[in-house]
């Protein structure tokens, strides 16, 4: 298998037009879904949360908590995605409760200026940092500020994981990127090609306990390899709100090969 699972818990504010509403959190029933984590180790290895558009502001660390009971009483040691987009005030309460190994998600996002404020990372996010809290990009259409990604990486909030945070259904102005455009971003953000790629492969497959066997070419591993171009050109980057801004070097994807197959390439 090459793609695992998140479960949703999502609630009402989650649902999106052509597709199902996933779980309630605020009626969850934690068991059963302890039951189907564990039943389905293999392909599910964890719960993603929203909790702005679970539960409204009034109640996120609720929903939080509820997330962090289901992976819980699966016993499989799965992680709780806590996705902070479209929180209106400091997620403090949030990050105090995620646990080592749990993931934030849309880290970046441009609510967030409240990560840095008068030129000082917030406590809460130092103190998830300093805790083990794995940080994901989720760049998303609209969930990437490179204005608020520099402040805060400049003060020791660097994302441990690079993603594309794509949704099924597309709803905002800007489509999701492809990966190797938001490698390429951070790429133009002062980090080193081997730290963006392991961002990018080996640093999830080891969150997520797939270490021997994804994100690695190490012997006796599959034979799966993203053979991609570095350039170093001007290039031009469009994020949240239609920030504009330029870069000096960039990612193209050449050839994927795949069980150690040549599949096939992508569109030029």
């Amino acid at each position: 298998c090459r793609v695992y699972a998140f479960v949703h818990l999502g609630g009402p504010g989650a649902a999106r037009e052509a597709a199902p509403a996933p779980p309630d959190p605020n009626v969850a029933d934690v068991g059963a879904l302890g039951r189907m984590l564990a039943q389905n180790r293999d392909l599910v290895v964890g719960v993603t949360v929203q909790p702005a558009a679970a539960a409204g502001v009034r109640d996120a660390r609720g929903a939080l908590e509820r997330a962090i009971a289901v992976v819980e009483a699966a016993q499989t040691r799965g992680r709780v995605m806590c996705n902070i987009a479209g929180m209106v005030r400091e997620p403090s309460e949030l990050l105090e409760r995620l646990r080592p190994g749990d993931i934030l998600t849309h880290a970046y996002s441009p609510a967030r200026l409240d990560f840095v404020a008068e030129g000082k990372l917030s406590a809460a996010a130092l103190a998830a940092r300093s805790r083990g809290v794995v940080i994901d990009v989720g760049h998303g259409g609209e969930h990437f500020d490179p204005a608020i990604a520099r402040a805060a990486i400049a003060r020791g909030f660097a994302p441990d994981i690079i993603s594309t945070g794509a949704p099924a259904l597309q709803t905002g102005a800007l489509p999701p990127p492809q990966l190797t455009a938001v490698m390429s971003r951070f790429l133009n953000l002062g980090f080193g090609l081997e730290q963006v790629v392991a961002m990018t492969t080996i640093n999830p497959a080891r969150l997520i306990g797939r270490e021997p066997k994804l994100g690695t070419l190490d012997l006796g591993a599959p034979g799966d390899v993203s053979i991609l171009e570095l350039r170093e050109a001007p290039i031009e980057f469009i994020d949240a709100g239609g920030v504009r801004w330029m870069g000096s070097r960039s990612l193209r994807a050449v050839q994927a090969i795949r069980a150690a197959a040549p599949v096939a390439k992508p569109a030029r």
